[in-house]
C-alpha cells in the first residue's frame, strides 16, 4: 500500500530530483499526487459509496431540486424505503409530471450530475439512499495517508504527478515534451477525462420513459 511519502519519493525519482534544494517542493508534488487521485477517480471511476453523508438525502414536499455534492462524479443508483427509482428522461416525461404528488417517488431526474429531481414530489418527508462514484473525501495531508482507490492503482497516480511537476513554469523544471508524455502513460491507464458530450451521452443512455400511475 502506497502512502503519500513513498509516493512522493517515487516522483522523485523519476524526476532525477535529489539535489539540495530540490527543484520540486514536497508541498507541490503532494499538490499534484492529490490532483492525480482526483483525476484517476473522475476518468475511471474508481470509488464506490452508498454510505457516507453524500449518498444521504432527505426529500421534503416544498422542495423540487437537490444539489448533489460536487465530490459526486456519477449516480449509479437512488432507492427509496430499499426500492431502486427509475432513472427518468425530462424530454420523454408527459406535460403534467411537474404537478405529480405521491407518498413517495418513482424516479428522478439528473441535471449534469449536480442536482437531483424526484418524480412525483413526495407528500411528506421521506429519505433518499444513493449509490455514487465520487472523488475523495479530503486531501492526502499527512505523510501516511493513502490514496482513496484501490491499491491497484496506486504506482499509476505517479505519472500525472510527473507531468503536473515538468507544466511548472519555471526555466529549470518546464519540459512540455515530458509532460504529454506523461500525460498519455496516465491516460492510458485511467481513460481520457470526460467532457459534456460524454456526460451528455451517458445520460441519455441510462434515463427511460416515466409510466404515469393514476394513483399517484
Amino acid at each position: 500500500m502506497a502512502t503519500l511519502r513513498s509516493l512522493r519519493e517515487l516522483v522523485r525519482d523519476r524526476l532525477d530530483d535529489w539535489a539540495a534544494p530540490p527543484l520540486w517542493s514536497d508541498s507541490y508534488i503532494d499538490k499534484a499526487l492529490n490532483e492525480a487521485v482526483d483525476e484517476a477517480c473522475i476518468r475511471a471511476s474508481l470509488v464506490m459509496d452508498r454510505t457516507s453523508s453524500l449518498t444521504q438525502m432527505q426529500l421534503q414536499p416544498d422542495q423540487e431540486w437537490y444539489a448533489l455534492s460536487p465530490l459526486i462524479t456519477k449516480v449509479e443508483r437512488v432507492y427509496c424505503d430499499g426500492e431502486a427509482l427509475e432513472h427518468l428522461a425530462e424530454d420523454r416525461l408527459p406535460d403534467r409530471w411537474p404537478r405529480l404528488v405521491a407518498r413517495k417517488p418513482r424516479g428522478y431526474l439528473l441535471e449534469d450530475e449536480r442536482r437531483l429531481r424526484p418524480v412525483p414530489m413526495p407528500r411528506e418527508s421521506i429519505a433518499l439512499a444513493l449509490v455514487v462514484y465520487r472523488r475523495p473525501l479530503s486531501p492526502m495531508a499527512a505523510p501516511d495517508d493513502e490514496p482513496e482507490i484501490p491499491e491497484l492503482h496506486h504506482l499509476r497516480l505517479i505519472d500525472w504527478a510527473v507531468r503536473c511537476c515538468y507544466l511548472m513554469r519555471d526555466s529549470d523544471s518546464y519540459n512540455a515534451e515530458e509532460a504529454a508524455r506523461f500525460e498519455a502513460a496516465f491516460e492510458r491507464s485511467f481513460g481520457p477525462r470526460p467532457n459534456a458530450d460524454v456526460h451528455r451521452r451517458r445520460r441519455a443512455g441510462r434515463p427511460v420513459t416515466v409510466r404515469i400511475n393514476p394513483a399517484w
